[in-house]
Formats: C-alpha cells, structure tokens, sequence
C-alpha cells in the first residue's frame, strides 16, 4: 500500500482529482503534490482554491 492508504485507509477515496494532483506533480514535484493532497484531505485548503493557482 502506499502512503495514502497506511495514513487515511484502503477504501478511502482522495478528495482531490488526479487532474488538480497531475497540475502539482508537474510543477513542483511528487514531495509538493502529496503534501498538497494531504492538506486537502485533512480539509486545511479547498481544491477549488488550488485550481485558481493552477490554471
């Protein structure tokens, strides 16, 4: 399993799209982007805060 699921669980699903998860892995690496997804799971920011940023 990997880190997403040892820290919210196997049948949780991430609350942000593989597109917004794909916009941050790209432009600031994969350390930037699951710090990111994080922060929207554990509700600290909105991905539709993050998509004005993004686009």
């Amino acid at each position: 399993m990997g880190w997403f699921a040892d820290r919210y669980g196997k049948d949780v699903h991430p609350k942000m799209s593989i597109d917004t998860y794909d916009k941050l892995y790209t432009k600031f690496g994969e350390k930037a982007a699951n710090e990111t997804l994080a922060d929207v799971q554990d509700g600290k920011i909105k991905e539709e805060t993050l998509k004005k940023y993004l686009d």
